[in-house]
């Protein structure tokens, strides 16, 4: 799940990312209970926000995805005052730290829906997956399938951890390995500014 935050505030001074632990849990509206509390200050890229503001996010892990998606499908209010519920107790952590709630110009939440809606990931994951004890085994997900010829898949879902860094190298990978297979030299073209 993830939390932004559009703040009239200039947190220059500011770590770009902290943890701290939690006085008392915070229980999110799926029974999820956390112990600490991570915030990511934008403040060093001043493309994401005007002058004098910056924009801010808070991002929670949940195993109870269906929660949010069972709610947003069968149930749009009790989906948005959840919403609206954890929003508002995370705003409160916030403010004890920042003393921003009347700073606050735009809110935007992403649940385990959210992420199922957008990009169809399985159960709503913004992430592939975990190694198991074996962390240096090989992935079970290759980059083709056989039986398939000329197919090559490159995902988020290839390698542990997941995500768009993922994503963009296992492309890069797929990239070498058609280069491989057909005999032609992979070059990575440097970048112009």
């Amino acid at each position: 799940m993830q939390f932004s935050f559009g703040i009239a505030k200039d947190f220059s001074d500011y770590p770009h990312f902290f943890r701290f632990p939690l006085d008392e849990p915070l229980v999110s509206p799926d029974g999820t209970s956390y112990h600490r509390f991570e915030i990511h200050i934008y403040n060093y890229d001043p493309t994401l926000a005007p002058p004098g503001k910056t924009s801010v996010t808070v991002s929670f892990y949940t195993t109870n995805r269906d929660f949010w998606i069972d709610a947003r499908k069968n149930d749009r209010p009790k989906y948005r005052a959840a919403k609206t519920e954890f929003t508002n107790k995370i705003i409160e952590i916030l403010d004890q730290r920042l003393d921003i709630k009347d700073k606050i110009e735009v809110i935007d939440v992403a649940t385990p829906a959210t992420f199922l809606r957008y990009t169809g990931n399985w159960k709503g994951s913004t992430q592939g997956w975990l190694p198991g004890k074996n962390i240096v085994a090989p992935s079970p997900v290759g980059f083709k399938l056989p039986g398939l010829k000329n197919f090559y898949y490159s995902s988020h879902w290839n390698q542990p951890g997941g995500g768009l860094p993922i994503a963009i190298k296992t492309g890069r990978d797929v990239a070498k390995l058609i280069c491989k297979e057909n005999n032609i030299k992979f070059r990575v073209k440097s970048r112009v500014d």
